[in-house]
């Protein structure tokens, strides 16, 4: 039996190394879904929290495994890099991996409505689930 393949996006987010954090995340990432994709890296301002600027991608992929499988291998990422809850609230983000969308559902509702994320998805082709 053929697995099913899910769709994937996921958000990520970063305002300490955020360059060489960006892209060791997607490093990271390639190795968990082989053939994902990645848009353009954009700065943004802070939303929420008083920090440097951020820069933000998002990746665009397939995947076989479930949500919690994915979300884990995120949070194992994130805390492979050094993130953590204590330094959020501190300002400090290494790295930040949220999944926006999986298996015809949204999360993270709020993220959708932010111009970057929307022209990101955008520049993705992903402009049906806007």
């Amino acid at each position: 039996m053929a697995m099913r393949k899910r769709k994937l996006i996921i958000a990520l987010g970063a305002n300490v190394d955020a360059e060489a954090n960006i892209e060791l995340a997607k490093i990271h990432l390639g190795k968990l879904f082989p053939g994902i994709g990645f848009s353009k890296v954009v700065s943004t301002e802070p939303i929420g929290i008083e920090s440097d600027d951020f820069l933000n991608c998002i990746a665009v992929g397939v995947c076989v495994h479930n949500y919690t499988q994915v979300n884990r291998a995120l949070r194992h990422i994130e805390k492979t890099m050094g993130g953590g809850k204590g330094e959020h609230r501190k300002g400090i983000v290494r790295i930040d991996l949220d999944i926006l969308y999986f298996d015809d559902r949204k999360y993270h509702e709020e993220d959708w409505k932010r111009s970057y994320i929307r022209g990101l998805l955008a520049e993705m082709g992903e402009e049906a689930l806007i």
